[in-house]
């Protein structure tokens, strides 16, 4: 390619910018917000695998409701997160389109159960002038669907065409070269590469062990949104099963807050970018757990020998406290080469999001030692609820030793369902659920003694409790 200098115009509403054959489009975007007080229906993206392969167009999608000003649909919601995956620069727009009224069976620290044929949508941006969002245009947009017959999910890419018009699904992975301007470029253009994943490739990532759904967590939405917290507004809306109680909820960061904590801060980056495969039952040759909740003493991280590349470094460690020079866990996220982390779809450092680890490793403590310890129990415990007796809410908590399928249901002493708490394939560690006494239309049930009982692969376990009105 020639990158000379582009001609650059106007076409109403769509900013275009040719650069040595190559055009980019850029367009505004709207969508129902999460913290609009009503739900409207999504009746136009529903996509149910078993009928067949999802549209071949974005136009056919039913995402959009204007394609000329690309108007996204009512019932598709928006939501934000606090702490973005690094996808070497490119800016991204997240909406969430359940199908007809379904709602999601929400939970504070396990992973949500969205309804079958749920459809998450993302959609990445390049800067055609970096430093300048005005001049964003949409490259990419994901959509990763719930099946209908199983818990799994399943990711497909679109690949936007040069003028904007329409976006076109890929049988296959590619990789193409958009130039954009940069003031810190060899005369003020370099070429960016961006990678469109195939469906298996999507699968390395979007894992049974991560929960499948890796953005959408409750860590992740608890945030405020145009000034309105995002959970609470959702929860108005309509989209969880249950009232969600707020108070007490894990939150991350945005790792680049200078007003955060810096340990939350680089907490949440390496949960973002790392835990979905850093985290028990996934990768074998690197049994380290990055996700958010777990402690820094049981990431089995600080002070620990690196078993594979070490980076010559002098004295290795996957933590080293006040020596990021010897974190190999810091080199992987600097490296370009075989020793990259993440190795998928990322062929540029993140280099704020790096500092802020360093930061992190360099304000260590040098002495600091850690204990590690067993993170999960040896066998699946159920525990009693809280408060037994109820009237109102009950407490039920369980531990799982390894990721599994995991149904919690109610049911009364004859052994007919009532309803079910939770269905949805969890990581390993303690999981809290909780019942309002009502069956799964919604209708209150009648006073007595109800069983609640887990399942979680093979293992089952069942107790008694006691509902008073």
């Amino acid at each position: 390619m020639n990158p000379t200098a582009p001609p650059l115009w106007d076409r109403g509403r769509r900013a275009m910018v040719l650069v040595s054959g190559l055009v980019l489009a850029g367009s505004a975007l709207h969508a129902q917000d999460s913290e609009l007080p009503h739900r409207t229906i999504n009746q136009s993206l529903l996509i149910d695998l078993r009928q067949g392969e999802v549209p071949s167009t974005i136009s056919a999608s039913g995402l959009y409701s204007d394609m000329t000003t690309l108007t996204v649909a009512p019932g598709i919601v928006s939501y934000d997160v606090n702490s973005p995956l690094w996808s070497d620069g490119a800016w991204k727009e997240r909406f969430i389109a359940l199908p007809g009224e379904a709602r999601i069976d929400f939970s504070p620290n396990g992973n949500w159960s969205f309804p079958p044929n749920t459809v998450l949508v993302k959609n990445f941006y390049l800067e055609e002038r970096l430093g300048r969002p005005e001049t964003r245009s949409l490259i990419e947009t994901r959509f990763l669907v719930r099946h209908a017959e199983d818990d799994g999910w399943s990711g497909f890419s679109y690949k936007w065409d040069f003028d904007g018009q329409d976006a076109v699904l890929l049988k296959r992975e590619e990789t193409e070269a958009y130039f954009v301007f940069d003031d810190k470029a060899a005369g003020g253009l370099r070429e960016h590469l961006h990678f469109f994943p195939n469906r298996t490739q999507c699968d390395q990532c979007h894992t049974g062990a991560a929960g499948f759904v890796l953005g959408v967590t409750t860590a992740q939405l608890n945030r405020q949104k145009d000034g309105i917290p995002q959970l609470a507004a959702m929860n108005q809306a309509g989209l969880f099963s249950n009232d969600i109680a707020l108070d007490k909820l894990p939150a991350m960061v945005d790792p680049l807050d200078e007003d955060a904590d810096l340990q939350l801060r680089a907490r949440s980056y390496l949960a973002a970018n790392c835990s979905h495969c850093h985290r028990p039952g996934v990768v074998d040759k690197a049994d380290i757990d990055l996700r958010f909740e777990t402690s820094l003493e049981l990431t089995r991280t600080v002070n620990r020998v690196p078993t594979l590349a070490a980076f010559d470094l002098v004295e290795p460690r996957l933590i080293k406290p006040a020596d990021p020079a010897n974190s190999s866990l810091l080199q992987r996220t600097q490296a370009l080469d075989s020793g990259r982390m993440p190795p998928l779809a990322s062929e540029i450092v993140d280099v704020e999001g790096t500092r802020v680890v360093r930061r992190w490793i360099e304000a260590m403590d040098p002495v600091t030692t850690v204990i590690w310890q067993p993170t999960t129990p040896l066998r699946l415990l159920l525990h009693r609820n809280t408060p037994n007796p109820f009237n109102a809410t009950t407490q039920v908590s369980y531990q799982l030793p390894t990721a599994d399928r995991v149904r919690l249901e109610i049911i009364d002493v004859t052994g007919r369902h009532v309803r079910h708490l939770t269905d949805a394939h969890l990581p390993a560690g303690t999981h809290v659920a909780r019942w309002d006494g009502r069956d799964d239309r919604g209708k209150h049930v009648a006073s007595g003694v109800y069983i609640y009982r887990l399942q979680a692969g093979a293992m089952h376990r069942q107790r008694r409790l006691t509902l008073l009105k």
